[in-house]
């Protein structure tokens, strides 16, 4: 049992792969080297080397002071431990080996933190001193892992034949009762005692005087709540020891193993966590167990009293001048019955709002002027009020009224950023307002109304307004563009009348005079001079413009087209 329980705990340690660390400091500190030292003690404590090889082997470690004495310290501490596990597994006395384990574990520690805070207070190179002492405490967590897997050996392996210890439960919490029986199998009355210390330094929580007799026996053992706990003991899961101890016995002595579970107590805080200052907020403060407690935001207290398990609502206001940022909701707990007492910080982010203001634009506005008026107001804290629009900035009063241009379109869309800038050292932050507002200009639509109602149609119906329209239809050749709004409505025309514009647009081919604003298109064909057939054929298109200007039963744009062609292979 002895080879293997030191071979297992020898593969626990070594398991830990070495870091590649340069040197830390001027003086030449090698991290590297310190932790390799510190591994070979615990592979050759843990191998079975005496004492004297241990020593021989520190001694070979050249060290610069003061390391080398802390580092001495600690190596001495794990070779007293080596001599104290090698009682054990001799089958040695179990209790006074036990309570000397633990004052060596306590001693270690104790070495181990100076070591560490004096290295890194000598280290130049603090990330390096850092991750070792991470290296050099995770080392004494493996010594730890020791002593406890010592106790479950001794626990499952070492119990008295003639007494026997069994807890009504494994796990046990602050504030329990346990209840053990004891089971005495020599006969007589026997006066006792019961410990449950707690690993790895096996400080004593509770202590129990009994007397028992031949057979089966309960004792009932209260467990100090979390409060009493909490003083000696920070939060955690432990391995609990139960140590009896039946006097006046030659075999007088058990031991069984227990869990504790000691929490901090648990709070659930609802509360927004993005404000702004002067805003009146509410937390619901719910604990796991009722408790004495105070609430904080930083350090103004809110709330001092008792939380109830079913919650507590604290309301409080984020102070007008609040800087933005992180404040903390503070709930400071004190131990209960259970669960120890701590600090809860919830962060509370701090906005900086924007500048209050009015702004009030109207979304569709007719006026026969282009100045369109917007509201602005400042609801205070604001410095100074910036329109900007297309055609620059300019400032408005705090309560003013800024003019928007529109534009002589018949619907324009007008388009500004309003920007208000606040108070130098106020919490607030600049505000920014888009506005868009539809502006229809009268005059433009009413000029498009009496061109619709009167204009369209006499050019429609007047030939000779007609005629002004073709003949810019048809002599229409590239070389010069017109308006965008008179293309539109040529195009327009060209479209309801195809012949007319066939007609015009063949005159233009074939090099003939066009009709002037003041003749007819028949007057006009009576002055021209050019081929019998060629004039006889264009007769006939003549006769289906005039169809197609006056006749409700309109040609067909194909009949015109075939004219058209004889009339270029005439001419051809």
């Amino acid at each position: 049992m002895t080879k293997l329980a030191l071979a297992v705990l020898l593969a626990l340690v070594l398991a830990l792969p070495l870091p590649s660390i340069g040197r830390a400091d001027e003086a030449g500190l090698d991290c590297q080297a310190l932790i390799a030292s510190l591994y070979k003690v615990m592979e050759a404590s843990l191998s079975g080397n005496n004492s004297t090889d241990l020593l021989n082997l520190y001694s070979k470690a050249v060290l610069p002071p003061p390391i080398s004495q802390l580092h001495g310290s600690v190596v001495e501490d794990l070779v007293d431990l080596h001599d104290a596990l090698n009682t054990v597994f001799n089958e040695s006395g179990v209790a006074a080996t036990l309570e000397h384990i633990a004052d060596l574990s306590k001693r270690l520690r104790t070495d181990v933190e100076s070591y560490v805070k004096t290295l890194t207070a000598c280290s130049v190179d603090k990330s390096t001193a850092s991750l070792y002492s991470g290296k050099v405490y995770s080392l004494l967590d493996r010594v730890d892992s020791l002593l406890n897997q010592t106790m479950v050996y001794l626990a499952t392996s070492r119990s008295s034949s003639s007494i026997k210890v069994y807890p009504s439960s494994q796990a046990i919490a602050p504030g329990d009762t346990v209840s053990f029986k004891i089971v005495v199998l020599e006969e007589g009355v026997f006066n006792g005692s019961l410990v449950l210390a707690v690993l790895p330094g096996l400080t004593t929580l509770v202590t129990e005087e009994f007397s028992v007799s031949t057979g089966v026996n309960k004792i009932d053992v209260s467990i100090p709540p979390a409060s009493k706990l909490g003083e000696v003991l920070p939060a955690g899961k432990y391995t609990v020891v139960a140590h009896v101890e039946i006097r006046d016995s030659a075999n007088s002595s058990a031991l069984s193993l227990l869990t504790l579970d000691l929490y901090t107590n648990n709070i659930t805080v609802n509360v927004p966590r993005v404000v702004r200052p002067g805003e009146l907020v509410s937390a619901n403060i719910v604990p796991a167990e009722g408790c004495p407690a105070s609430v904080l935001l930083d350090r103004d207290v809110l709330f001092e009293g008792y939380l109830r398990e079913e919650g507590v609502v604290v309301t409080f206001k984020i102070p007008d001048n609040a800087t933005p940022g992180t404040h903390y909701l503070v709930v400071r707990l004190e131990p209960g019955f259970k669960y120890l007492g701590g600090t809860v910080s919830i962060p509370l982010l701090v906005e900086r709002p924007e500048v209050p203001v009015l702004v009030e634009a109207p979304s569709v506005y007719v006026s026969l002027s282009n100045a369109i008026p917007v509201l602005v107001r400042a609801l205070g804290n604001a410095s100074r009020i910036v329109v900007v629009t297309s055609g620059g900035e300019r400032d408005v009063s705090k309560d003013g009224i800024a003019y928007l241009n529109g534009g002589l379109g018949l619907f324009d869309r007008v388009e500004a950023v309003i920007e208000v800038y606040p108070v130098e050292g106020s919490v607030y932050q600049p505000a920014v307002h888009r506005v868009s507002v539809l502006y229809i200009n009268p005059l433009t639509l009413l000029s498009i109304v009496l061109a619709a109602t009167f204009v369209l149609p006499l050019l429609v119906a007047h030939e000779r307004g007609v005629y002004l329209v073709l003949k810019h239809v048809g002599s229409r050749s590239g070389r010069r563009s017109s308006p965008r709004s008179v293309s539109r409505f040529i195009n327009y025309l060209s479209s309801q009348l195809p012949v007319a514009g066939l007609y015009y647009r063949l005159l233009n081919e074939l090099g003939f005079r066009k009709p002037e604003a003041q003749e007819t298109l028949r007057e006009h064909f009576a002055s021209l001079r050019i081929n019998t057939a060629i004039k006889s054929l264009l007769w006939r298109l003549l006769v289906l413009v005039e169809k197609e200007l006056y006749s409700r039963d309109k040609p067909k744009r194909e009949e015109a087209e075939s004219v058209a062609r004889e009339i270029r292979n005439a001419e051809t």
